[in-house]
């Protein structure tokens, strides 16, 4: 060590921020007219994953109407359409 200098040294471990908590949201009691939206963010393969996917809740799940959308941009580009679709119904 050079006469004069001072190294700092840091905690790896860092600090981390309180987080506030939020309760579960309350369970449906049963999918009558209700809507699940499988969106497919479009990586390799996922149409195979959805396809089993959209085929178990179909059967799971007669009531539900599965409804199934591919997102048209990359998974990084918000697609606000997208989304208010699916907050609509």
């Amino acid at each position: 060590m050079t006469a004069g200098r001072l190294d700092e040294v840091l905690n790896p471990r860092g600090t981390q921020t309180p987080t506030q908590l939020s309760p579960l949201s309350p369970r449906l009691q049963d999918f009558k007219n209700k809507k699940i939206y499988l969106v497919d963010l479009g990586k390799p393969e996922s149409d195979t994953v959805f396809d089993a996917l959209e085929q178990y809740l179909t059967e799971a799940i007669p009531a539900a109407k599965i409804i199934r959308k591919r997102k048209k941009l990359t998974y990084f580009v918000n697609e606000p359409e997208l989304w208010d679709e699916i907050q609509r119904n």
